[in-house]
């Protein structure tokens, strides 16, 4: 009977054991589509996610959050090629199902809006997008706090809507919540920190406020350097940035003076910090609650990005693979038909063998042993 019984154990695990390589299969997949991603071979990478997208649907159900994060990685793909009337569609059924696996106020849900917000923006669909970004921030401040990390992002985009509504007073407010933020939790040279002082600083050249508009985009410049090195790309196209505001700067300067600005002007080092840009000191230690960057760098190289530049600021959540399992409770088994016939057909062979393997030790005693259902034994003749 315990025979038997190890048998049977043996026969249930299958199914785990095949929805266990199931899993592994998924995380693999998606990690090769998100490494083909970053070596901008997209198509490459789209043909991967669809792949974990299959896989996923088939094996763990239409509403499992693991279809939601494959649904993601696609649309992330598909933002770099800029197909956001494809994107679009993927993110809004993510949204669905996250909030039907994690209710409508939990931090997930933020995510999922902010990821559905960026597309929606680069496809000019702004309005909405400002509304999801608002919703956003609200369930971030609800359920992590006023001053958690994950809100920079979305306040910076809510500052972009701003800006273009010429609402400069709060424009300038949400970038410098979200600067104070991030000078929190990282390092005064971290490179979301760059990624702050130039956005304040692009708002402050639209406001007409030139030396606050050098002051911040010096303090990037200088940021980037110190990580990157003078030659990188994106140090490039941040000083580019601030030669056109010292530029401008320089023009505004010989206007007010009743004078042409010398050309010298415009190469002059960056002025001393306005009022407005003295009044956050990155100086100050300002390092992560667990000692290390909760965020990697993925400022962006252009100097004048826009709001359809950011398809690189995804959710900082979106590939994190340290969790991409751990917030699923458990295996979720689905077994096709096929599959369940041959999971029967396995135990009837193993069955009949273990019969026969009975038979053949008790051969020539005179007796068959025969087991009944209880356990006991009993004898015939």
């Amino acid at each position: 009977m315990k025979t038997v019984v190890l048998y049977i154990a043996l026969l249930l695990a299958v199914p785990q054991i095949f929805a266990a390589n199931d899993e592994q299969r998924w995380q693999e997949l998606i990690r090769e589509s998100h490494n083909l991603h970053q070596k901008q071979q997209y198509d490459t990478a789209g043909d991967k996610a669809r792949e974990a997208l299959r896989l996923a649907e088939r094996r763990f159900g239409a509403g499992d959050t693991r279809v939601a994060k494959s649904l993601k990685q696609l649309a992330y793909v598909y933002s770099y090629q800029r197909r956001y009337a494809e994107s679009i569609p993927l993110l809004r059924r993510a949204l669905r199902i996250i909030e039907a696996n994690y209710g409508p106020n939990h931090p997930e849900v933020a995510g999922a809006l902010s990821s559905l917000a960026l597309h929606l923006g680069n496809h000019k669909e702004r309005e909405e997008a400002e509304q999801l970004y608002l919703r956003a921030v609200s369930i971030r401040e609800r359920a992590q706090g006023p001053e958690h990390l994950d809100l920079a992002y979305d306040l910076m985009a809510l500052a972009r809507y701003a800006e273009l509504k010429k609402a400069y007073p709060a424009a300038e407010s949400l970038h410098i919540r979200a600067l104070k933020i991030r000078l929190k939790h990282l390092k005064p040279d971290h490179g979301w920190i760059a990624e702050s002082w130039s956005a304040l600083a692009r708002l402050y050249l639209e406001m007409e406020r030139y030396e606050d508009a050098v002051a911040a985009q010096s303090r990037a410049v200088a940021i980037k350097i110190t990580r990157l090195g003078a030659q990188h790309q994106s140090t490039k196209g941040y000083q580019v940035t601030l030669k056109r505001m010292q530029a401008e700067l320089a023009r505004h300067t010989a206007v007010e003076a009743g004078s042409t600005a010398p050309e010298s002007l415009t190469k002059q080092p960056p002025v001393r910090p306005g009022p407005a840009a003295r009044t956050l000191d990155p100086s100050a230690p300002a390092v992560p609650r667990d000692g290390t960057p909760t965020q990697v760098d993925v400022a962006s190289a252009q100097p004048d990005a826009t709001e359809n530049a950011r398809t690189d600021l995804m959710p900082n959540d979106d590939l994190d693979f340290n969790r991409i399992t751990g917030t699923h409770g458990g295996l979720n088994l689905r077994i096709g038909f096929f599959e369940l016939l041959f999971f029967l057909c396995t135990a009837l062979v193993l069955w009949r063998a273990f019969r026969r393997a009975r038979k053949n030790v008790v051969h020539g005693s005179g007796f068959d042993a025969v087991q009944d259902m209880d356990g006991t034994r009993r004898k015939k003749r």
